[in-house]
């Protein structure tokens, strides 16, 4: 059965399948994006709270303080994008491994599949667990700001424009990552 004439169950098996199999990259670009924002939100502003007691700052400078704290982490001052960078390097290189062993691309190229079919199932199989794991890291990461009070209308929108910022950044990084891989056809790392 080819990809095209799955069924949505059969689409979300594959899914599950490819995230199985790539399950390294996946874990740990998500364990890296789950520390670094939600830890790094906690901490500082935890460490803001802190030092705001320590000297006597008012509440409006308290309030401020927080929330340059969570735009630090999330927003358009964060150092994050070196994460986006090595998630997106690692899923090309997990996605297109086969590429460099002689056998599997006999394997892969012997399947019922087109090549556009197989290039747009990696891409937006990539492209989908990326999603689900910056998403997933920054809510969990805003409700919890939230809670410690460190939440605003210009937070989020700052918050929403480095996601799109990240998103572009990802793209980019992998496509390009995914272009190197099919060009040299050996580990670059090994030469």
């Amino acid at each position: 059965m080819t990809s095209a004439s799955s069924s949505f169950s059969n689409k979300i098996i594959n899914h599950r399948n490819y995230i199985t199999r790539n399950l390294w990259s996946a874990y740990l670009g998500g364990i890296l994006l789950f520390l670094y924002q939600i830890v790094g939100v906690t901490t500082l502003i935890s460490r803001t709270i802190d030092y705001a007691f320590d000297y006597k700052q008012t509440v409006l400078q308290l309030q401020h303080a927080k929330y340059n704290a969570v735009t630090r982490i999330l927003g358009m001052e964060q150092p994050g994008w070196v994460i986006v960078v090595f998630i997106a390097v690692a899923f090309a290189f997990q996605g297109f491994s086969y590429v460099f062993h002689q056998r599997e691309i006999d394997f892969y190229l012997s399947q019922p599949t087109t090549r556009a079919q197989r290039l747009k199932s990696k891409f937006l199989s990539a492209i989908s667990v990326y999603l689900l794991i910056y998403v997933l890291s920054t809510l969990i990461s805003l409700v919890v700001s939230a809670a410690l009070g460190g939440v605003n209308s210009f937070v989020l929108i700052n918050v929403l424009m480095e996601a799109t910022r990240c998103l572009v950044l990802f793209l980019a990084v992998y496509f390009m990552s995914v272009l190197a891989v099919f060009l040299s056809g050996t580990l670059p790392i090994l030469r």
